[in-house]
């Protein structure tokens, strides 16, 4: 899964943890993926241009094309959104003291309790057809990841 290889890229820690969960009767998987490093917005400012943006405006950046610390892509949190925007039931990103949420295509971001580094959970609906040149935005680049 490419999120977790985004721990080892833009966290600064070795290790992560990641979990899931299938709901058989809702046809609904559950992933967690989380880990304790420098969270969104000490990452990102990394990248000049992001230097001095706060924790809320990282969170809604990430999920943008192309966004990144300069180590990737600015690939895996864009397509990830855009699939649990295109079949899933809620995409939550948790990093500091924020959390931004993406449920039926509305985002919203809110303070919240305080977590070291980044915790992603998301509900996919499986039954669902999926249109992967949808998902990357007919993106030409996008056979590298």
């Amino acid at each position: 899964m490419h999120l977790q290889t985004n721990i080892h890229i833009h966290s600064g820690k070795p290790l992560g943890t990641a979990m899931t969960h299938y709901d058989d009767e809702r046809k609904v998987l559950r992933l967690l993926i989380a880990d304790d490093g420098m969270g969104i917005r000490a990452s990102l400012a990394e990248n000049e241009k992001f230097k001095n943006i706060t924790e809320p405006e990282a969170l809604r950046l990430c999920l943008e094309d192309s966004v990144t610390d300069g180590k990737g892509m600015g690939f895996g949190l864009y397509t990830t959104s855009r699939l649990v925007n295109s079949i899933g039931k809620e995409f939550i990103l948790h990093s500091g003291k924020h959390k931004l949420i993406l449920t039926d295509g509305c985002t919203s971001v809110i303070e919240n309790g305080f977590w070291q580094g980044t915790l992603i959970y998301m509900e996919i609906v499986t039954v669902e057809e999926i249109d992967p040149n949808q998902i990357v935005d007919y993106r030409v680049d996008a056979a590298e990841e």
